[in-house]
């Protein structure tokens, strides 16, 4: 996720936060502060229990955090590549690059995260019990009892069959276990996700109209989160098996269009900007690829100096991991495209340019071979 803040970094994997999560973590802390609290332990000071919220606050995003890591170590014992956990609005999210290679895999990994919770809140439930008999102190007591009861809630959750989460990836195992095709699985645990989803939105809707306004709409929110990242994620699927086994020079447009960096910036706005109408364009010298010029690059160059300006002046050096080989699939292709933000990348063979591939390239393919999927 974008506009995400890195926190720190456990056995190899970055820990970040979203924007949004400082929103959720008010709301929680201010509902328990103002509503669960107060009618568990009477009579306090509000310091008290607002201090008591903003402990049980960060605590739940801790279990969150535990659950999502227990997903992440699960997939590096797997092999699989685990770019970060984001804690965000909706809870967190572990952004595992990569899809598990097996039915069993993908049971393993999906049933850790609800077990994660089972045993915190088990913990958390047994420190409740602790704290209750033998000290009484209810100010702490009730700090474990929102913590044993959060995660117990966590747990069943994440059970419900509804594709991507726990319940429903377990769904995709099974089904993937029984017709040894995850597309096809996949298809069936997102259908699953998005009627979950139509039911959390008319559930939240009916809690809403009797007067129950921010559980409903709370709900109705979790619910099209889940339509929307049931499709998603099942778009993710279809596309990565479209894609299998094509390398990037299937695809790449050969034959590029290529600016000398000795040009004026005038000349090639007039010559390559309005003719050819690209919002950029790769600089080669004797066939060696020296990076990209945009659209940006030239609109931050004052126009009066433009016809001294040569466009070498204006290159934008391409990362190394942005360059790709004609060989590479055409899956990390499409990953790197999303990741640049630029659109089109250079394809380079021991140094010379070959050619340039596009989302619109990719997308083409997806298109047509969909097509013909469906026609069959």
């Amino acid at each position: 996720m974008k506009r995400s803040l890195k926190l720190f970094t456990i056995a190899g994997i970055e820990i970040s936060v979203h924007y949004t999560w400082i929103f959720i973590f008010i709301l929680i802390a201010y509902t328990l502060a103002m509503g669960y609290f107060p009618t568990k332990v009477k009579g306090l000071d509000f310091s008290i229990y607002l201090m008591m919220s903003i402990i049980s606050a960060f605590l739940l995003f801790a279990s969150v955090l535990f659950h999502e890591l227990s997903h992440s170590l699960v997939a590096k014992k797997e092999k699989l590549k685990v770019d970060k956990i984001v804690l965000f609005l909706f809870g967190g999210v572990s952004q595992i690059e990569e899809e598990p290679k097996s039915a069993k895999d993908e049971f393993r990994m999906a049933v850790v995260g609800p077990l994660s919770s089972l045993f915190l809140a088990f913990v958390f439930g047994i420190l409740w019990y602790f704290v209750l008999r033998t000290s009484g102190v209810e100010v702490i007591s009730a700090v474990f009892e929102y913590l044993a009861l959060i995660n117990f809630m966590l747990f069943a959750f994440n059970l419900l069959p509804g594709f991507p989460l726990d319940g429903g990836r377990i769904l995709r195992a099974y089904f993937w276990n029984r017709t040894k095709n995850m597309a096809k699985a996949t298809s069936i645990a997102s259908t699953t996700g998005k009627g979950l989803g139509l039911f959390l939105i008319l559930l939240g809707a009916f809690e809403a109209i009797s007067g129950y306004i921010i559980g409903g709409v709370w709900m109705i929110f979790i619910g099209l989160f889940l339509r929307q990242a049931a499709q998603s994620s099942y778009q993710k699927v279809l596309i990565m098996d479209v894609l299998s086994g094509i390398k990037v020079k299937e695809l790449m447009t050969p034959n590029v269009v290529c600016v000398n960096p000795d040009v004026s910036i005038s000349d090639m706005v007039d010559q390559f900007f309005f003719k050819h109408r690209f919002s950029s364009f790769p600089v080669c010298q004797k066939d060696r690829f020296l990076g990209i010029v945009t659209l940006n690059s030239i609109r931050q160059i004052p126009k009066e100096s433009w016809r001294e300006k040569r466009v070498g002046s204006a290159v934008k050096e391409v990362p190394g991991e942005f360059v790709l080989d004609p060989d590479s699939d055409a899956v990390d292709a499409l990953k790197k495209i999303i990741q640049s933000d630029l659109g089109r990348l250079p394809v380079v063979e021991e140094g010379r340019l070959v050619g340039i591939l596009t989302r619109k390239d990719i997308m083409d393919l997806l298109r047509i071979k969909i097509d013909l999927g469906r026609s069959k």
